[in-house]
């Protein structure tokens, strides 16, 4: 699996998507090497897998093409492997939180920034001097952290294809919780939108094969059932 890992890391369509969220979160001093916070980095992850979830869900009849928006030419070997590997990492993901929490995640927020943090020793629910020092720890811009923002976007795609219903779910409790306004087929059909714009662009010939065309210049999709 190294070699799809690799290559998931750099996953064409993810890595258009993360571009802006992770550019905005960079912070830049006035000396010195940009910088991004872990509490940033942590926003910005569990983001990414809730936007790959949501595409996951859309797209869950249509993985196998979805795999050629992520690699370069992928060879049919290659797609299987990679849509095991996402969708194994969703089951385990979600039975190792209810197994560390004792309970079932209630937004992507949950399922990811704070499970990260209980790997790291931290208990989300009981902020203490110790998580703020480690949420503001400065983390230099090095591969690693686009590296790891992509491949949590390309697993987030498991996600929804294994959970399609949890998915709507989880993004429904944090539009709840945050007060946010944005309704999931809102959300939705924003990410599919910009996907259709990336695929317009890079390689049309998918188009409608996704279920997804452009009518003059507007955008037009349909949703796998």
């Amino acid at each position: 699996m190294e070699t799809e890992f690799k290559a998931v890391a750099s996953a064409r369509l993810i890595s258009h998507l993360a571009a802006e969220p992770l550019k905005r979160s960079i912070s830049r001093r006035l000396l010195g090497k940009p910088y991004i916070l872990y509490s940033d980095l942590l926003n910005v992850s569990w983001s990414m897998y809730e936007t790959g979830a949501i595409i996951g869900r859309a797209r869950r009849q249509r993985l196998r093409l979805l795999m050629q928006l992520l690699f370069t030419k992928p060879n049919m070997n290659t797609s299987e492997r990679v849509i095991q590997w996402m969708q194994a990492d969703a089951q385990s993901r979600w039975e190792h939180f209810n197994k560390a929490f004792g309970r079932e995640p209630e937004n992507f927020i949950e399922l990811i920034s704070d499970a990260e943090l209980a790997k790291a020793g931290f208990n989300p629910a009981k902020p203490n001097s110790k998580l703020q020092a480690e949420l503001k720890r400065k983390l230099p811009i090095t591969q690693e952290i686009p590296d790891s923002v992509v491949t949590m976007g390309v697993k987030g795609i498991g996600f929804g294809s294994c959970f399609p219903e949890l998915t709507v779910t989880l993004y429904r409790d944090r539009h709840y919780r945050l007060g946010e306004r944005l309704s999931f087929e809102a959300r939705e059909a924003q990410i599919l939108e910009e996907m259709t714009l990336f695929i317009a662009e890079y390689s049309p010939d998918l188009l409608n094969p996704l279920g997804l065309k452009m009518v003059k210049g507007k955008v037009t999709h349909a949703f796998d059932s």
